[in-house]
């Protein structure tokens, strides 16, 4: 996941040390740096100053509650040097803000996009689902996130699936369908390992096995998906998969 695309960081926005990034890789010299220990992320910007794009990339996210002014325009001056994150992240910030600039926001996802930003993709095709900045337009979204989840963003594998399931912007394809629960869930999706469970389970785009479907259920319970663990406790009572067992139903 991306440095300002991680969820939950808050929109307080960046202070005045605007002058450290005004000139590009230029300016990003001109701030003294701040030695390691004085504050926090202090390595962060001594690595930036001494000219990693990554590293100012993510001093930008770190800091981004403290200074969300300086961090935007880092983001905006990483995103003309073609870093794609950067371009997202910027994006994100403009489209949460609370007065949204979706346009704006629209022009760098897909800038984000392009290149392979997996999250640029997916939030992009958000944009298109709710017409922000756009014009609606379901057919372009499920484009963008099959090329969300092909750039391994598991959320996407699983919209998409879902998608092909409802059979409502594409022909119903169960073993398609399959095939993008099972990317989202090999991407760590506790969600998607829990629904590709229920379609082992039922045989929907692939054969039936009981047996995997526990697995699959006990995978996501153990990722701290509590509803998934129901699923898993009912298999158990009613020992389909596995082995009857009454006390772990109830455990």
């Amino acid at each position: 996941m991306r440095c300002g695309m991680a969820p939950g960081v808050p929109e307080t926005e960046k202070m005045n040390r605007c002058l450290w990034f005004v000139t590009v890789a230029l300016a990003l010299a001109s701030c003294a740096s701040p030695r390691v220990g004085t504050e926090p992320y202090g390595e962060l910007k001594q690595k930036c100053d001494a000219g990693s794009d990554t590293a100012c990339h993510d001093y930008a996210f770190f800091t981004y509650d403290s200074n969300p002014r300086e961090s935007e325009l880092s983001y905006r001056l990483l995103c003309e040097k073609q870093l794609a994150r950067a371009c997202s992240n910027l994006a994100h910030r403009l489209a949460e803000r609370a007065t949204p600039d979706f346009k704006q926001a629209r022009v760098l996802y897909d800038r984000g996009c392009e290149p392979g930003d997996g999250v640029a993709c997916h939030h992009l095709a958000n944009l298109y689902i709710l017409a922000q900045g756009v014009e609606k337009d379901d057919q372009r979204a499920l484009f963008l996130l099959q090329k969300s989840c092909d750039m391994r963003y598991a959320q996407a594998c699983f919209r998409v699936s879902v998608i092909i399931q409802r059979g409502k912007l594409t022909a119903p394809n169960p073993s398609r369908a399959f095939e993008y629960m099972e990317g989202g869930c090999m991407l760590n999706a506790s969600i998607s390992c829990h629904d590709l469970g229920y379609m082992v389970l039922e045989g929907r785009g692939t054969t039936m096995a009981a047996d995997r479907a526990a697995d699959l259920f006990r995978l996501s319970c153990d990722r701290g998906l509590p509803r998934v663990c129901g699923s898993l406790a009912y298999l158990y009572q009613t020992g389909t998969g596995v082995a009857q067992n009454h006390e772990k139903h109830e455990g």
